[in-house]
Formats: structure tokens, sequence, C-alpha cells
């Protein structure tokens, strides 16, 4: 008789969950379709209950991140920001597997830094962008399983912050930023971060001094397991080729043979 009870209560708590897992589902559906219908404000509703209803479902940092983005959409900044922040202090891990193309991962992290450092660019609020665009490369790096898909997402969020660098006149670390992947073999047929850092060295440097001065760095590099490093202009700069078990002197030969170079020694 006791086994029978317990094999009925194990049942009806079976049951219990299946059904509350029908009821978040039901509830999803319901949110997305508003908010693919453009009703960004009653989905927004729904999602706030999936988040109070549910806090421990595998979804629930893709509803507190849906709640954010809502907020964004229907112009309330402010509390959009909230959100986002709240999300960057949250117990939330950004590789939590979630295979959404092109993502691996859920990096809900990385995306709420990024989204909140949009918000202040669009505001003209500058460093404040350039806060949280750092803050989602560095300490909320991007994760994924495909080492291309993290090298395109970094390089696009590399942008923003070279793009902040501008606006604030900070040239130097710009160029500090686009070199590793200038030195590296590109995600695509060519190597867009080569042509635009060569760009902003034509416009504010002597382009040979400069060549001068990244060969002789490169010829001081240190290999290590994964990455090389390189000091340059007082800085110490992590470059991580695809193949990081190039030898020094091949990986250094091909810096030296490459368009990037050649361009700058051009007269």
């Amino acid at each position: 008789m006791r086994k029978k009870i317990i094999f009925i209560s194990i049942l009806t708590i079976f049951c219990q969950l299946s059904l509350f897992a029908q009821k978040e589902l039901r509830l999803e559906k319901k949110a997305f379709k508003y908010y693919n219908s453009g009703d960004k404000v009653e989905a927004l509703n729904i999602f706030k209950e999936l988040f109070v209803k549910f806090p421990n479902s595998n979804n629930y940092p893709i509803t507190f991140f849906n709640i954010a983005n809502c907020y964004s959409e229907i112009d309330s900044t402010d509390l959009a920001i909230k959100w986002y922040k709240d999300i960057l202090k949250s117990n939330i891990k950004d590789n939590q597997e979630f295979y959404n193309f092109p993502d691996t991962h859920t990096n809900i992290k990385h995306k709420s830094a990024i989204r909140t450092g949009n918000i202040y660019y669009n505001q003209g609020e500058i460093e404040q962008a350039l806060k949280y665009y750092l803050l989602a490369l560095n300490e909320y790096s991007y994760y994924s399983s495909s080492g291309t898909s993290k090298k395109k997402n970094d390089i696009r969020l590399k942008n923003y912050i070279v793009d902040c660098y501008k606006k604030t006149n900070r040239i130097d670390a710009a160029v500090i930023l686009l070199l590793p992947d200038a030195l590296t073999k590109s995600p695509w047929n060519n190597n867009l971060v080569a042509e635009y850092l060569f760009k902003i060295i034509d416009e504010n440097y002597e382009k040979n001094k400069f060549s001068n001065e990244l060969m002789g760095a490169l010829k001081n590099i240190d290999q290590k397991k994964d990455h090389y490093l390189m000091s340059f202009w007082g800085e110490k700069i992590k470059i991580e080729p695809y193949d990081v078990f190039l030898e020094k002197e091949v990986f250094v030969k091909q810096v030296e043979e490459s368009e990037f170079i050649k361009k700058l020694n051009e007269e």
C-alpha cells in the first residue's frame, strides 16, 4: 500500500509539472502572437506574467530579455535600460545552450550590454555607450561553438567601439583595438578590418613610420599556448589567429606579405 501511495504521488507531481509546462507554452505562444502582430504592449504584459509565474523555467532568461526588448521597442527607454541593467546584475549565464541560428548560446548579458550601449548612443551619450560596448566585448564576451561566428560578432562590436573612439578623439585606442583582426585571417573573403584600419592610419599617421613600428613589434612577439602577445605603443595586444599552432616566424612572414603591410609601404 505504501509503494502504491508513493507511486500515485509521483504520478500526480508529473501531471502537475506537465500542466505547468503547457500553461507556460500557451502564454509564450500568445505573447509572440501579439509581438509579431505589432502589439508590443500586450506582448510585454504577457512576458511579464511569464517572468513572475515561471522563474525556474529554462526560458526565464529569454523572457527577461524579451521584456527589456519590448520596453525598448515601445520607446520606454528608461525602463528598457533598467531591465537590461537588471539582466547584467542577475545570475544569468551567457553560455546557456540555445540553438537558434546563428547563436548556439543565449548570450543574454552580451546582447543586453550591446542594446544598452545602442540606447545611450542614440541619445548622444557616447561615453556611456562606449562603457557598455566594452562590457559586451570583455566582461560579457560572446559565446559560440563556432570560432567564425564569434570572430564576426566581435568584429561588428569593435566597429561600434571604434565609432565611439573616433567621436571622442581617441584614434590611438581605435588602432589598438583593430590591429589583432587586421593582422589575422578574416572570416570574410576580404579583410574588412585591415581596409578600415588602413584608412584610419592613412588619415592620421605616417604610413611608413607606422609600418616600421609595427614590424619591429612583430619581431618581438611572444607565442603563447593559444594566442600571440605583442607590445605596441605601450599596450599589450592579444592576437588570436585561426591557426593557433602556427610558428611565430611563419605568422610574422604572413603578416609581412599581407596586403595590409604592402599598402602601408606604398609611396
